[in-house]
């Protein structure tokens, strides 16, 4: 028969110091790993970015669907609006609605970009004859992207 004590050796519950440890190392250089990727800040720009070209696709589609102009236009160096257009009875397109407003995060900051882009029912730029560049600057990061508007309409963004 097994003694009580022998029983206990044999069957050792958990896990040795050397075993935690490890577990603990690898542990640590994961975190370490994931940590700079779970900084929200660095995709300010990306973000914004990304959000300001859906923007532009959003509003070149509804005016294509919706048969109205459609215009993305900044008020200032850190806000831009969407607005709906509608034909006044001299037959130029105002301000029907602002569909939406939107801020940039304090960090981002918009360099230049001159007029106003207006889509016409068929998803064309109605507001020049040339590609139309907003250019973009994080400070925090120092980092530039820009995002081009062509007369077609199309909208991309160049890093």
């Amino acid at each position: 028969m097994i003694s009580d004590w022998t029983y206990h050796v044999r069957n050792r519950a958990g896990y040795s110091v050397v075993e935690t440890l490890t577990a603990i190392a690898i542990g640590g250089v994961l975190a370490a790993a994931a940590l700079p990727h779970i900084d929200t800040r660095r995709s300010d720009i990306h973000t914004t970015v990304a959000q300001l070209v859906a923007d532009y696709r959003w509003a070149r589609n509804h005016a294509i669907v919706s048969g109205v102009h459609y215009s993305v236009e900044w008020t200032s160096s850190s806000r831009y609006q969407v607005k709906r257009l509608k034909k006044d009875a001299a037959g130029a397109w105002v301000l029907d609605a602002v569909v939406k407003d939107v801020m940039l995060p304090a960090t981002v900051t918009r360099l230049y970009t001159g007029i106003p882009i207006e889509f016409n029912t068929r998803g064309l730029s109605v507001t020049s004859t040339y590609g139309v560049w907003v250019f973009f600057y994080d400070s925090q990061f120092d980092k530039s992207v820009s995002v081009a508007v062509w007369p077609s309409g199309q909208t991309y963004e160049y890093s």
